[in-house]
Order: structure tokens, then C-alpha cells, then sequence
């Protein structure tokens, strides 16, 4: 999650149509809550992530959003793996969230996926076409405003020319 309950001292968002959850084992593992539905026996593994760092409208630097992705994504793989010898077919969703569900969400997705595509075309990256543009449009399809302001497209931008860096794809 990418925003607090009340930003800017007022409510940013409200809870609809919830799953009501119980805590049932809290660990002292990095935001780990196994929550069993009330009223069901489908149980849950949630792994939250609660980043306040990043204002509302606003951006933080290239690489610090860089690093939370690959933090998140690794983690995540960690514990696929681990669930998968316990559970077949066990599914690990990434949801993120800001306060209006847009801007911040929008550029942490887009970053995301660009990573992935980075990451899949490492032998022919010379022969990539990479459309932020179109990754951004793609987005608002599905939800509108999607990477909410001018700042936030341009993190995206320097996310991709930053990650491309680190990856030693190009020089700096």
C-alpha cells in the first residue's frame, strides 16, 4: 500500500464490498498476516507492504522506487516458492493500492511491468520496442488516470533509463 487512511488530514478512500479478515498467526516477518475469511474456512497468506514515503500527487526518486519493486518481487518469489511445495497451484497475487487507487498505483504498475519486459528481453534488447506511452494508455483502459501527473510519467521515464543503468544495459 502506498497511502495512509487519512492524507492531508481527510479521508482519501472508504471500504467496500470487504472480506472481513481475522488476524490468526501475526509474525514478526515483514508485514506478514495469515487472515482466514469470517464465516468461511478459506484461509489466506498476506504479505503487506506499507510504504508512506511517497506523497499524494507527488514522486519520490527513480531508484528508491526501483528498489521497492524489486524488494516486493523478490520476496514474493521467495515465498511462492515456499508455498508451492506446501500448496499445488498456489497463486500469490501483488495488489497495490494507493489513496485514489491511481497515481501512485498506476506509476508503481507501470514500472513494474516495464521491469518485467526489461527483464524478458535481456538478449534482445537492442530489437525492443519499449512504449511507456502505450504501457501508460494500456493502464487507463482498465483505469482511468492511471499515473496521475506529468512528475509521475516523467519517474516512469527516468525509472526505465535508471533500471536499464543498473542492468548495465546502457552506460551511464
Amino acid at each position: 500500500m502506498t497511502a495512509q487512511d487519512i492524507e492531508a488530514v481527510r479521508v482519501e478512500y472508504q471500504v467496500r464490498d470487504a472480506t472481513a479478515v481475522r488476524l490468526t498467526d501475526p509474525r514478526r516477518i515483514s508485514n506478514y498476516i495469515n487472515a482466514n475469511e469470517v464465516n468461511t474456512t478459506d484461509k489466506y497468506d498476506v504479505f503487506h507492504y506499507y510504504f508512506i514515503g511517497w506523497p499524494d500527487f507527488g514522486v519520490i526518486k527513480a531508484r528508491k522506487l526501483l528498489e521497492l519493486i524489486k524488494f516486493i518481487n523478490n520476496h514474493r518469489k521467495d515465498e511462492t516458492a515456499t508455498l508451492e511445495k506446501t500448496q499445488q497451484n498456489s497463486l500469490i497475487p501483488t495488489v497495490v493500492h494507493c489513496s485514489g487507487g491511481v497515481g501512485r498505483t498506476g506509476t508503481y504498475i507501470a514500472v513494474d511491468i516495464i521491469m518485467r519486459l526489461i527483464d524478458q528481453s535481456k538478449d534482445n534488447l537492442s530489437q525492443m520496442k519499449l512504449d511507456v506511452m502505450g504501457i501508460v494508455d494500456r493502464l487507463r483502459q482498465d483505469r482511468g488516470k492511471m499515473v496521475q501527473t506529468l512528475d509521475q510519467y516523467l519517474l516512469v521515464n527516468f525509472c526505465v533509463k535508471k533500471y536499464l543503468q543498473l542492468t548495465n544495459q546502457i552506460n551511464n
